[in-house]
């Protein structure tokens, strides 16, 4: 052991310092790869994403989320100046439309008038007796039920004077209406407006069909915030215009659609519905994205790839737009190669891009 000790050990471990130092000579002095020779030239690649002009079918198909609410109640307004002296009715009490609910009373326009020898002071000349002016002349009039419904609000006291037009209450006729907001996209897919939605209620029972849906100007927004204006509808941004200003993306509210709920479908208030309204299918027609049209109204601009990667810009006629395809009805042909996005605008990064395929600015 004393042997081992003395000399195989100390051998044994200079041994190993060798064998580490000659690997790290070999490492520093002679495993280093030559380097690729210089192409004189960027070796990433820069491309342009472009897409053909190809046939398909173009469905307009609008999907709103909506909210089920009360329809508003009909005002009773007082058809006649005077003094309340009859209630037929109480406050949430059914009612029909024509049906009496108080009566008014006010003086009739001509009144009697007392005897020709009747003094100034009501005494008779001859006798000297008082005799009692005539008694005034009144007309009354019923204020009948506007519509059909429920009295939610009926305040008329008797003995009040009332005025001709006074809102003295109102009936809630007990149906219901969705309520759904438009982008202003959707607003400009909706311009040929449809004759019908399908309506789904959450929870509720089967899908309906909504005739005849009404298209106004949706509930202002807090701090007075403009309606969008018409540039949010386009596809894409127009080049050196800078970035969109808030609200100005095509998603700001620009409408609101109101569709009645018919009486048999069961609804309450506050419940959430899927509203669908279809403005058109166009088959077997010549499309291409909506990204690579700078507009989707009537007319647009694309970007042709020509010869030798030159670019032409090109208007064409659009048709149908469903948000992510559009018809194109005139100015190009089939199987014409488009840029794929609209010259000057950000390309959105794709999952699994690399940087060298991001070069789509115009």
């Amino acid at each position: 052991m004393a042997v081992l000790r003395r000399a195989v050990f100390p051998a044994a471990w200079l041994l190993v310092f060798l064998i580490i130092a000659a690997a790290l000579v070999k490492m520093a002095f002679f495993s280093a790869a030559a380097p690729p020779p210089s192409s004189g030239s960027p070796a990433a690649e820069v491309l342009t994403p472009t897409v053909p002009v190809t046939r398909g079918t173009v469905a307009n198909t609008v999907e709103l989320t909506g909210t089920v609410a009360a329809d508003e109640g009909v005002p009773i307004r007082s058809t006649a100046a005077g003094e309340v002296v009859y209630l037929f009715v109480e406050e949430g009490q059914e009612v029909s439309l024509g049906d009496r609910l108080f009566q008014v009373r006010t003086p009739a326009e001509v009144q009697p008038q007392p005897p020709a020898d009747l003094q100034a002071e009501g005494e008779d000349e001859a006798s000297g007796i008082p005799v009692p002016a005539p008694e005034p002349v009144y007309e009354y009039f019923d204020i009948t039920a506007p519509a059909s419904g429920t009295l939610t609000s009926f305040p008329p006291l008797i003995g009040e004077g009332v005025s001709i037009g006074q809102s003295l209450g109102s009936v809630s006729p007990g149906t219901y209406h969705v309520t759904g907001t438009l982008t202003a996209a959707q607003q400009f897919r909706l311009l040929d407006r449809p004759s019908s939605a399908v309506i789904t209620i959450a929870g509720g029972s089967a899908p309906f069909t909504c005739k005849d849906p009404q298209i106004g100007d949706p509930e202002p927004a807090a701090g007075g915030t403009p309606p969008a204006s018409e540039r949010t509808a386009m596809a894409g941004p127009i080049g050196g215009e800078g970035p969109p200003a808030a609200g100005d993306d095509g998603s700001a509210p620009a409408g609101e659609l109101t569709c009645g709920i018919p009486s048999e479908v069961p609804s309450f208030a506050g419940l959430s519905a899927a509203i669908k309204l279809s403005a058109g299918v166009a088959e077997n027609v010549m499309t291409v994205p909506t990204t690579a049209v700078q507009g989707s109204i009537a007319t647009g601009i694309v970007w042709v790839l020509g010869a030798e990667g030159a670019q032409e810009e090109r208007e064409v006629e659009l048709g149908l737009n469903d948000g992510s395809t559009v018809e194109i009805l005139s100015g190009l042909t089939e199987g014409e190669n488009v840029l794929e996005f609209v010259p000057g605008v950000d390309l959105p990064v794709q999952p699994g891009m690399q940087p060298a395929e991001m070069g789509g600015r115009g």
